[in-house]
């Protein structure tokens, strides 16, 4: 249930709005439907929108919703950072916009947390619309495995990148925030999102950096919230795709200074590979014009 202004909330969901009002609309309309007796706050930020693209109170299907707002697109990790601060919940909840529950996935996932102190966040099997899995769990970034990634185009290297999204409970390396559950405490003592990661891999830095703090991570495949996938990015296909490799190449750069010819390789492999994903992204917008 919705709390209220003097009553402390379990549970803080952060949602940032780019140009999406219909889809956060959806999204507000399944929470409410959905949580069941669990308290919970809904926090959303209107991240450098386009006019006649914001979220208003008045647009919202219930009141006491928090609507905050932005001049300028922050990005993901700095627009997620702002709305934590004002967080009252014991957990934080990041939402992407153009997600939508059908159940109340949120209180088990609250109660999955509180069983398992050593575990500092989850998330659950995401789904496309038609009901296909998209799976948003993987193992952690290396050098030989970050060419077998989603946005490789040539996939070559060794081991496996993305995880299988079944319905299993499993610990995991890395999770994707689309729909992702955290200690709210935990969160702050790292300091959040690290805001020089536009857009992709802030999660992915963070569950290292999750890790390294001695906490597990758990994938929850009996859970599901559908995802439409993209909503946001695809406003801006090529710069999204530049942040995407421009992120993986800061990542390496943070977590293995120590490898300077293996990141100048891969630093050469991602300008390569970005040349290509934007030649093919330009042919499929001229197919579709």
């Amino acid at each position: 249930m919705p709390a209220s202004a003097e009553t402390r909330p379990a549970v803080s969901i952060l949602i940032l709005n780019y140009n999406t009002p219909r889809l956060v609309r959806t999204l507000v309309e399944s929470i409410l439907k959905n949580l069941g007796s669990i308290s919970y706050e809904v926090l959303i930020l209107n991240n450098g929108c386009r006019p006649g693209f914001l979220v208003t109170p008045n647009d919202l299907p219930a009141k006491g919703i928090i609507v905050e707002a932005s001049e300028s697109n922050l990005g993901f990790a700095a627009g997620c950072n702002r709305l934590a601060t004002k967080a009252r919940g014991d957990y934080l909840l990041f939402a992407n916009s153009d997600c939508e529950i059908t159940a109340d996935i949120v209180t088990p996932m609250v109660q999955y947390l509180q069983h398992k102190p050593d575990c500092a966040a989850c998330s659950p099997r995401t789904l496309y619309p038609d009901g296909r899995p998209c799976s948003t769990i993987r193992r952690m970034p290396t050098h030989a495995n970050i060419g077998r990634s989603r946005g490789a185009v040539l996939k070559v290297g060794k081991g496996d990148y993305t995880l299988e999204a079944d319905e299993s409970r499993k610990s995991v390396e890395a999770m994707a925030a689309t729909f992702m559950l955290i200690t709210t405490n935990t969160f702050r003592q790292l300091g959040g999102f690290d805001e020089r990661f536009f857009m992709y891999v802030e999660d992915t830095d963070l569950c290292k950096r999750l890790h390294a703090a001695g906490y597990d991570l758990a994938y929850l495949g009996d859970l599901t919230v559908r995802h439409q996938w993209g909503a946001s990015t695809k406003q801006h296909p090529l710069r999204m795709k530049f942040h995407q490799h421009k992120s993986v190449w800061l990542f390496f750069r943070k977590h293995y200074p120590e490898k300077r010819l293996a990141n100048l390789w891969l630093g050469v492999k991602l300008m390569i590979n970005l040349a290509i994903v934007s030649v093919l992204q330009l042919f499929r917008r001229r197919e579709e014009a």
